[in-house]
């Protein structure tokens, strides 16, 4: 973004840094950019695949009293953002540029019990701590007389409005001008709000790319899975919603893949440790330049990469079900922790292979010697 903050990461002295740089290796081989080439001999049963995929899909979709509560909220809350918005000085010290409505709510990939909206309010004005709980309680209060009983509760983010079986977040940002001269101890917390900024754009991509694509049942399953693994957990929402869009999407004759082989894809992609340090990675769309999860520490990539390859031989091996959660028998075992056997396969978890030490250059001891002669002249 133009102004300053907000583009990249927070701000520094420096500017951002973008961490340190690797050699970079070749794309990994992908058989589905290559279906003209490889005749693909196909020993799963990707039909039953998709059909698994599509019906826990279906079983994860929040039903319609569900939806229709949190819509009911999300009304009456934007209609009373809209009033206060409308109103000059109605919150001391708070002016509106703009608000949208953002999240998985909004994407149509909320699983089910969850009853959550969220709502990014821009501010024009510097959101002090203060300024955002007034606001926060002026919203709540318009909204009780709109005869819906309701709780304001502050949180980093913003606030919480709760009401009895739907809640809405309410994230606060403002605009990237105002970056530098956000205080620490006076404002949100400069990263939160760079986050819930870019949540306005990543809902702007996700509603365009979803025109012609089926790939939102696929987020569904995978936010699914994501919440059950913990090595997965690492992986924002935005990365899961990317990567489905990826795995779908990107093909050779442009034609959406079907839900099951996309589902493997998504694990095969990880698996090849397309966020590991030096990799051929996927750029944001909504970030010219920079790479997706580019904020996943050294452990967090060696453990989503462990996790998906642990995961992706279950898969192949005919433990699809097991991962997707609808086989009775492994239910609350995480497959990635525990060896597990799969039509006469054992599948062991993997030992971590990143170490504190293991991305330092290794030098003989002339080396260090001689580093050390340069530091003392």
């Amino acid at each position: 973004m133009r102004g300053g903050g907000y583009r990249s990461g927070p701000r520094g002295r420096g500017g951002f840094v973008s961490g340190p740089s690797f050699p970079m290796r070749p794309p990994p081989f992908d058989v589905h950019l290559a279906n003209d080439i490889f005749v693909r001999i196909n020993e799963n049963n990707d039909t039953q695949l998709t059909q698994d995929v599509v019906a826990r899909a279906t079983a994860l979709t929040p039903s319609d009293s569900e939806r229709a509560t949190v819509a009911a909220l999300v009304l009456k809350v934007k209609t009373a953002i809209d009033k206060v918005m409308n109103t000059p000085d109605c919150v001391p010290g708070v002016k509106f540029e703009d608000y949208r409505e953002v999240g998985s709510f909004k994407k149509d990939t909320a699983l089910t019990g969850h009853t959550v909206a969220d709502i990014v309010i821009v501010m024009q004005t510097l959101p002090t701590f203060e300024a955002v709980a007034a606001l926060g309680n002026k919203l709540a209060e318009e909204v009780r007389a709109q005869k819906e009983v309701i709780s304001c509760v502050s949180r980093d983010y913003g606030c919480l409005l709760a009401a009895a079986n739907a809640q809405v977040r309410i994230l606060i940002t403002t605009l990237p001008s105002n970056a530098p001269n956000l205080e620490q101890d006076l404002h949100l917390p400069e990263r939160v709000m760079m986050i819930n900024h870019h949540a306005i754009r990543h809902v702007i991509w996700f509603e365009e790319a979803t025109l012609q694509s089926p790939f939102k049942m696929l987020v569904r399953v995978l936010k699914d899975i994501r919440r059950r693994y913990t090595g997965l957990q690492p992986l924002s929402v935005w990365v899961i919603e990317y990567l489905a869009h990826f795995a779908v999407m990107n093909t050779s004759n442009r034609q959406p893949l079907p839900l099951g082989p996309a589902f493997r894809r998504v694990f095969e992609a990880l698996s090849t440790g397309i966020f590991l340090p030096g990799s051929p990675t996927l750029f944001d769309p909504t970030e010219p330049g920079m790479r997706i999860a580019y904020d996943l520490s050294f452990e967090d990539m060696d453990l989503v990469c462990s996790t998906a390859q642990t995961l992706l031989r279950v898969i192949c091996n005919g433990g699809h079900a097991a991962v997707l959660g609808t086989d009775p028998s492994k239910l609350g075992i995480d497959l990635s922790k525990e060896v597990s056997v799969w039509n006469g396969v054992a599948v062991s978890p993997l030992e971590v292979a990143y170490t504190e030490d293991c991305m330092k250059p290794k030098f003989c001891e002339a080396d260090e010697a001689l580093e050390q002669e340069i530091i003392r002249a």
